[in-house]
């Protein structure tokens, strides 16, 4: 196999496996908690407590891992791109894709 369909043969693996991970993944547990609620008799509705901000240092320990692995792979991929274009110019320049041959 060519690298080329290798590749290909690899994104759309990928992606399938995405697809289908999230499609048998996704499930909302609020409307199996709504249908649990709905045969119990109602209780008394308290005013939840929203908050913004992470609760403990795990938290946001966690937020800070989150950001610093998004961009890293913005870098890599940026790293990754600039290969490319070089990998472009250069061809370009020894004139690779050109119909006319000198």
């Amino acid at each position: 196999m060519t690298l080329k369909r290798r590749a290909t043969l690899l994104f759309l693996f990928t992606f399938l496996f995405q697809v289908v991970w999230a499609g048998t993944s996704l499930c909302y547990p609020q409307q199996a908690v709504e249908k649990k609620e709905a045969s119990l008799p109602q209780k008394e509705e308290t005013p939840e407590k929203i908050v913004g901000a992470p609760q403990n240092v795990k938290e946001k320990a966690g937020i800070w891992v989150f950001v610093a692995w998004m961009w890293i792979s913005v870098f890599v991929l940026v790293y990754f791109l600039r290969l490319k274009i070089a990998e472009a110019d250069r061809l370009h320049g020894i004139r690779f894709y050109s119909l006319k041959k000198d």
